[in-house]
């Protein structure tokens, strides 16, 4: 089935729970779930991110076999909270603006690390240089 960008993807088979929303138009293999939301009722970001903090729960429902898995039973089954949509945005808004934020930071670290590691190299080569007073 080829299902339309803006689809909510979620897996049921080994990693059980990882999601994203199409890009554009795909296909997908069985161990992935296609959901498309009434956006008038229920917004894909906020499902989305319902999913991504509702994953360690799909995954102790998914029996305990050679590799986890769960069916679409179980998932039909999951109660999403329905908050009217202008919470669903606020939500959404607000999740953003924290990962967002989180982003930044990780960035700053990252940056901080590079310079650290650069930093170090240059005072092992003075050391090894006879040049660290």
């Amino acid at each position: 089935k080829l299902w339309p960008k803006g689809t909510l993807c979620i897996t049921i088979a080994a990693n059980i729970g990882e999601t994203a929303i199409l890009g554009f138009d795909a296909c997908f293999p069985d161990s992935v779930v296609g959901l498309l939301c009434n956006e008038k009722i229920l917004l894909n970001k906020y499902t989305n991110y319902f999913f991504i903090s509702f994953k360690q729960k799909l995954e102790q429902l998914a029996p305990a076999t050679a590799q986890k898995n769960i069916n679409v039973d179980i998932l039909e089954k999951v109660k999403i909270p329905l908050p009217p949509i202008e919470e669903q945005l606020k939500v959404v808004q607000e999740i953003e603006s924290r990962l967002s934020v989180a982003d930044k930071m990780e960035e700053s670290i990252n940056q901080s690390l590079q310079q650290a590691g650069a930093l170090r190299q240059s005072i092992l080569k003075k050391a090894f240089e006879g040049r660290l007073v």
